[in-house]
């Protein structure tokens, strides 16, 4: 019987989150921190830099997983305002910039 895989969002610790993060797919934060040093695409200048965290909203983040075994998820959908992923979009904008484009939003539901 196999871990179910978890998803993690890989950053710089120095820098934040906001200027670049990917999601990883692993057993647990140790692997996937691990995975991230030595496949993620972000770059840091310190050992210590390298930074994951287990994202709520497990079952939300599922979808997104490309198959049953660990890895880095790197097609995904962004808000086209800030480039951000992990929100449900609004017509291929994220929660925070629909609520900051009040006069400009588009007429009818959601497509998330």
């Amino acid at each position: 019987m196999s871990k179910e895989l978890k998803a993690y969002m890989g950053y710089n610790r120095e820098a934040g989150a906001c200027e670049g993060a990917e999601l990883i797919f692993h057993h647990t934060s140790r692997e996937a921190c691990a995975m991230f040093r030595s496949q993620g695409t972000i770059d840091c200048d310190e050992f210590i830099d390298y930074a994951v965290t287990k994202l709520d909203n497990q079952d939300w983040f599922a979808h997104f997983k490309a198959k049953d075994e660990p890895h880095i998820q790197d097609d995904l959908p962004t808000c086209q305002h800030c480039d951000t992923w992990g929100h449900i979009l609004y017509y291929g904008i994220c929660q925070a910039c629909w609520d900051t484009l009040e006069p400009d939003k588009p007429e009818g539901g959601t497509d998330d």
